[in-house]
């Protein structure tokens, strides 16, 4: 994979389509004027959700071997001019988007995994997982349950997790903004994973008032 000439702030990207790519610091001054609307939303995006404003310079993105951040089409509508590629920890520190933002804003679902429970296992504990072993899910005794969606790829907050894939999901049920969808019912197969190396197969198991991981492979 090449490296792709874009607008840089930090990890933030704005590619432009094909036809609008500068070839000169000049073309590249007027390409970001032309931007203009774009970026002053983005700034009172920012200043809102007390961020540091985006200092767009022109260079060349290092290419990436699977997509790192969520992805958005502007304008929303008509022929796109550029894509915007914002990383996960800094979409949720900005929040939701102002409505402004919203209309002009087309975002591509992002892939996605059903995070059910998120693990400490102990030596014994692992050396436990085996067919018919069953694993308790603390997180599914409270009555709320029902997993969180996280962007595939992303790193958890500890080091066993139960999740499932849960296809393309949008980019506000990703960040937990405000009306977003909720999360999926969980599916009847489930894996077992410490970090992303997936260590176990199984299906969630009613278990008083909560549930289990009844392995079936590992």
């Amino acid at each position: 994979m090449t490296a792709a000439p874009c607008f840089i702030a930090d990890d933030a990207r704005l590619m432009l389509t094909d036809a609008a790519v500068p070839g000169c610091a000049a073309e590249a001054a007027l390409a970001l004027a032309r931007l203009e609307p774009l970026l002053a939303v983005l700034d009172g995006w920012c200043e809102h959700a007390g961020v540091r404003l985006f200092d767009w310079a022109w260079g060349e993105a290092p290419p990436a071997e699977s997509p790192t951040g969520a992805r958005a089409r502007w304008p929303a509508h008509g022929d796109a001019l550029a894509e915007l590629h914002l990383p996960w920890p800094l979409l949720r520190r900005l929040g939701a988007p102002p409505e402004a933002l919203t209309k002009q804003l087309a975002w591509h679902d992002a892939p996605a995994r059903l995070v059910l429970a998120e693990l400490v296992l102990s030596g014994e504990d692992e050396a436990a997982l085996e067919p018919g072993a069953l694993l308790l899910l603390a997180p599914s005794f409270d009555a709320h349950w029902r997993g969180r969606l996280q962007p595939a790829g992303e790193p958890g907050n500890a080091a066993w997790r139960v999740d499932a894939e849960a296809g393309a999901q949008p980019v506000a049920a990703l960040c937990g903004w405000p009306g977003a969808s909720d999360a999926p019912a969980p599916p009847a197969q489930l894996q077992l994973r410490h970090g992303e190396t997936l260590r176990a197969h199984g299906r969630l198991l009613p278990w008083g008032r909560g549930h289990a991981l009844l392995i079936e492979q590992a």
